[in-house]
């Protein structure tokens, strides 16, 4: 699989541009995300709402045997497609679908266990028809789960393509229709296992859909167990490992973590922590669509050997990283509170704890560019290996703190925050700079002043808030977000964005003035010559 004579791709794909396919896309699961949480919780309780977020805790634990070889995916497509050498396209993929093959039958294996194990991963005055609901949904969404690891690699050879708006419609669009049909079924009376079934036919019509956009787009990739070598395996298990440790660092601790807090405090409790997580967890998928775009994009400056442009590429990543995360811990940190009583009620409020999960994720946040572009140059490994000893150490520590310390949700959420802090946020940054050979100190205050100055009067619009409309959530969002936003954004525009940038999105809002406006003029053209 060697990547000798690639080539600049064909068509040179805008980051901004990737960036905002990829949000446009994730806007379906965040306003899903908000929605379908409060429906479950209205229509069939909180408790039948901890269940649910208790089965996807457990299938969760399917990513463990990917064993990282979905990231090989994008890099690959982007190394050798300008070159079209496709036979060497050809062996990786085929490599990388048998060994997600294999996992897909670990994954129902895995699965089959964990239903078994159901009844004593909750409290024991748990009710037996609750128990039964939640092995059922734990089934559905583990097939789910398990099919999405070998169907999920057409997406990343979309990701390759940098057909980021493909890999979006892709995901998106059956996930709406999903959701659709969730209100509906719980408009009329059904419960979480026919919301289950919904969630697995979407998902696999969705990885149906990218399958045929990637035959369509490459009718030079072949698929067969013929072309598996020895060699590809080894390249393949050998890159995707250096990704595997990081990919169930993370899961693990989100899912342990939720698990821990059920098994000392019941799903009651789970319903209340993961509403508080899931809030993080939205801004850290926002994020890592942000980041994603910098695997292909590095990994095409690394085949060429251009180490002045890798770094480039590193401080603009980590600068915006840190514009996009600053915002939303501050929001999450100083807001959360009224934000979760609007969305959830006063039942689920712990302003406290997701203070603490916001804070403790803003450097995980702001450097997924920096690891992804690890991931692109191929230095990945020792990141991935942090990651995994935060994680193992924070599950202990979560444990301990939630149950023989009685620390309860605060205690699991200092236990998350310490971990992604240091195994997600500080070392990817150590690692890239020591890659490319860039001062840390001067990386770091390169990437960070700026965007902390800019985010402070949004804080203070927030704070202002909560103390004028204390008892008035709605009014104290509405006026610190109002305020704070728009002095945000004109703070963005003088002294963050880059001037290329915003004389493209100008350009952009004259040519649709300018369409609109003759839009209007053929109107009335026509309205006069009718009469």
């Amino acid at each position: 699989m060697s990547d000798k004579g690639v080539n600049p791709p064909r068509r040179p794909v805008s980051l901004a541009g990737a960036v905002g396919a990829n949000w446009l896309g994730y806007l379906v699961f965040a306003v899903s995300g908000f929605l379908l949480p409060r429906l479950i919780g209205d229509s069939i309780g909180q408790e039948r709402l901890g269940i649910w977020d208790f089965a996807w805790a457990s299938v969760g634990f399917t990513q463990w045997l990917t064993l990282g070889v979905a990231s090989v995916i994008s890099r690959d497509v982007a190394r050798f497609r300008a070159s079209d050498n496709w036979a060497a396209l050809s062996q990786s993929v085929s490599a990388t679908l048998a060994v997600l093959s294999l996992a897909f039958g670990g994954g129902l294996v895995l699965i089959g266990a964990f239903v078994f194990l159901t009844p004593s991963l909750l409290p024991p005055e748990t009710d037996s028809a609750v128990i039964f609901e939640a092995r059922c949904v734990v089934a559905i969404l583990g097939v789910n789960a398990a099919a999405a690891l070998p169907l999920g690699l057409f997406r990343g050879i979309l990701s390759g393509l940098e057909r980021w708006d493909l890999k979006n419609l892709t995901r998106s669009g059956p996930h709406l229709v999903a959701v659709a049909i969730i209100v509906l079924l719980l408009l009329a009376g059904h419960g979480l296992v026919a919301l289950a079934w919904a969630m697995l036919a979407s998902d696999v019509a969705g990885h149906l859909w990218s399958y045929r956009f990637v035959k369509r787009l490459c009718p030079e990739l072949k698929i067969s167990p013929r072309l598996i070598t020895r060699h590809d395996l080894r390249e393949v298990l050998s890159f995707g490992g250096r990704t595997y440790l990081q990919g169930i660092a993370r899961g693990t601790l989100y899912q342990v973590n939720g698990l821990i807090v059920a098994a000392w405090m019941g799903p009651a409790a789970l319903a209340v922590y993961a509403r508080q997580r899931n809030l993080v967890i939205f801004a850290q998928r926002l994020t890592n669509q942000y980041g994603n775009v910098f695997t292909p994009a590095s990994a095409a400056l690394a085949a060429r050997g251009d180490q002045v442009k890798l770094r480039e590429l590193a401080l603009k990543s980590a600068r915006y990283g840190m514009c996009l995360a600053l915002p939303m811990v501050v929001v999450l940190a100083i807001a959360g509170g009224p934000l979760v009583r609007l969305w959830m009620g006063h039942a689920y409020e712990a302003p406290l704890v997701l203070a603490v999960l916001a804070i403790g994720h803003l450097l995980s946040f702001a450097h997924r560019g920096s690891y992804r572009i690890l991931v692109g140059i191929g230095r990945h490994g020792w990141a991935g290996m942090a990651e995994f000893c935060s994680a193992v150490l924070a599950t202990g520590a979560a444990y301990l703190l939630v149950g023989p310390l009685h620390g309860g949700l605060l205690g699991a959420s200092v236990a998350v925050a310490v971990a992604v802090t240091v195994g997600g946020g500080l070392m990817p940054a150590v690692l890239l700079c020591r890659a490319l050979q860039i001062r840390l100190a001067s990386f770091l205050w390169k990437t960070t002043w700026a965007p902390l100055l800019g985010v402070l009067p949004l804080a203070a619009a927030l704070i202002v808030g909560q103390v004028l409309f204390a008892d008035q959530p709605m009014i104290s969002l509405a006026a610190g977000l109002g305020v704070g936003g728009a002095l945000l954004a004109a703070v963005y525009w003088r002294w963050i964005l880059p001037p290329s940038f915003k004389k493209r999105l100008l350009k952009r809002f004259r040519r649709a003035g300018r369409a609109e406006a003759r839009s209007i003029g053929g109107a009335a053209d026509g309205s006069e010559a009718r009469t």
